[in-house]
């Protein structure tokens, strides 16, 4: 293809800069773009059996690719505020604009008890693909994370090191 000189990938030599332009189709599977948050945000406490939205991590991109997946994967650390054992699931919802919002996955408050942590602590992470053939090219998505306590209420927890984040939410665009 007009590459002379080297050996094996050597021989492709270094692309100081460029453009990849219209009509490159990538592999299946190959991530268009990455983003996210961590942050360290109190958040103060919620009540159990309500769904509440962690608006502090919202991530929100414009799509590079046609009909493309997106793997979300997201982290938030709880404490009890009152009560015995509890519990804390996380779900997800995504909005294009222009759309109504889309739920991905319900919160379930049994999904994860105290103890991964220790006895009034504990951490939640989720993760899953979310598939919808109708958002174009160039749309600005919204991706929200949502958590749900059960027993007692929930409240935000920094962990004990500092420079914790213990509130996270990364989300990757996968050609599909």
């Amino acid at each position: 293809v007009g590459v002379t000189g080297g050996s094996g990938l050597t021989a492709l030599g270094t692309v100081a800069s460029g453009t990849v332009g219209t009509g490159v189709t990538f592999p299946t599977g190959h991530v268009l773009q990455v983003g996210g948050t961590a942050v360290d945000y109190n958040w103060g406490t919620w009540s159990h059996s309500n769904e509440t939205h962690c608006s502090w991590i919202d991530v929100t991109l414009t799509t590079k690719g046609t009909n493309s997946d997106f793997f979300v994967i997201s982290k938030v650390a709880a404490s009890r505020s009152s009560g015995t054992a509890f519990g804390m699931g996380l779900g997800y919802r995504y909005q294009a604009v222009g759309s109504s919002e889309q739920t991905a996955a319900t919160c379930w408050e049994y999904e994860h008890y105290q103890g991964a942590w220790d006895s009034v602590r504990t951490y939640n992470m989720q993760q899953m693909f979310i598939k919808d053939a109708t958002i174009a090219k160039g749309t600005e998505v919204t991706f929200k994370v949502f958590m749900e306590f059960n027993n007692a209420n929930g409240q935000y927890e920094a962990g004990s090191r500092t420079g914790n984040k213990p509130s996270s939410h990364t989300v990757m665009e996968v050609q599909s």
